[in-house]
């Protein structure tokens, strides 16, 4: 049901993992990557947002752990157990690997030596003040 319904900007965020993927790809080879961003307060919020993500999906393969037995339980009821179960198991592991994507984001992000932003604007007052 997660996965169904993911939280604002994750998008983009996915989006900058599949980058990072290919940029870490043996099958290709750059010297730089250039990513245009939105404005600054959607670059802001998406600088931070992973932080936001790993916090969350760690409550999130937390709490799936700590439901574990009730979880078991309740689908045995149903004749529905290892379906369920299988089903949680499933989504853990995806978001597992999406959490592990998103930290190392969040390490290039906070290298310097392998990242540089610079900020590009229109020269007017309001963008400048922004």
């Amino acid at each position: 049901q997660i996965l169904r319904n993911p939280p604002p900007g994750i998008d983009e965020l996915v989006a900058l993992a599949g980058v990072l993927r290919l940029a870490r790809s043996k099958e290709y080879e750059f010297d730089r990557i250039v990513i245009d961003t939105a404005p600054t307060g959607h670059t802001l919020r998406l600088l931070s947002f992973p932080d936001f993500l790993d916090q969350f999906l760690d409550k999130v393969i937390k709490l799936r752990e700590r439901l574990d037995g009730v979880l078991g339980v309740v689908a045995g009821l149903f004749g529905k157990r290892d379906n369920l179960v299988q089903q949680a198991d499933v989504a853990v592991q995806t978001l597992i690997k999406y959490r592990e994507e998103i930290i190392a984001l969040r390490d290039l992000f906070a290298d310097a030596d392998a990242t540089e932003f610079c900020v590009v604007t229109i020269p007017t007052q309001l963008a400048i003040a922004e």
